[in-house]
């Protein structure tokens, strides 16, 4: 190379470090894993989340063919074995919000707090210990609700709920639980702020935005 052309500095550096990766992964030979028997395998699925987490992978939700999941599955890096994770909701004091409507699991009936449904083409993202899980899609429509895993003891605590829920609860008839659900909504300025640009007059004149 003509010592004119030759990159100076940083950039020499940059092109000696992508120059030495690109060599280990060439030099690097791939190979099947094959898990031990009775593990608990995930199945074929398309559009799910993949994340690291210290030496775990976790791999949550997604969908095969017409089905949509939402297990979790953790890979251990160092013992190489896999596992289907059980989850919990974390106790809580704070109000039962219409998850369950998003799904039409009794749109008119009492809300209820669960885990994130069934979903693919979600975002998830790991921030310390934990994990947060934001939209998706189920066969229903879209969503924009936004749950938290703690990693350290595999409990899911719901930041906000989808605005679909709220809306398809309030059309269904929320009944008593409409005052509560206002104040609910009104500490959530970020949740407040989704239900005025996303829900109709009708929804907005109800919980009073």
């Amino acid at each position: 190379m003509d010592s004119s052309s030759r990159p100076e500095g940083r950039s020499a550096d940059i092109q000696e470090e992508r120059l030495a990766i690109g060599c280990a992964l060439r030099a690097s030979p791939w190979y099947k894993l094959h898990p031990s028997s009775g593990e608990e395998v995930p199945g074929p699925r398309t559009k799910l989340s993949a994340v690291n987490w210290k030496d775990r992978l976790l791999f949550f939700g997604g969908g095969h063919r017409r089905e949509f999941l939402s297990d979790l599955y953790e890979y251990n890096c160092l013992t190489s074995r896999w596992r289907c994770v059980v989850t919990t909701m974390a106790p809580t004091a704070a109000l039962t919000t219409p998850t369950s409507a998003a799904e039409g699991q009794g749109a008119g009936g009492p809300p209820q707090i669960t885990p994130p449904c069934a979903r693919r083409s979600h975002s998830c993202v790991v921030v310390q210990d934990k994990m947060l899980v934001f939209g998706g899609r189920t066969h229903k429509g879209h969503l924009n609700d936004l749950y938290e895993l703690d990693l350290r003891t595999y409990t899911w605590r719901m930041i906000h709920p989808s605005v679909t829920a709220i809306a398809t609860f309030l059309q269904g008839g929320g009944g008593g639980d409409l005052a509560s659900l206002k104040v609910f909504v009104a500490s959530s300025p970020y949740l407040s702020a989704n239900i005025r640009l996303g829900s109709g007059a009708e929804v907005r004149e109800l919980l009073a935005l």
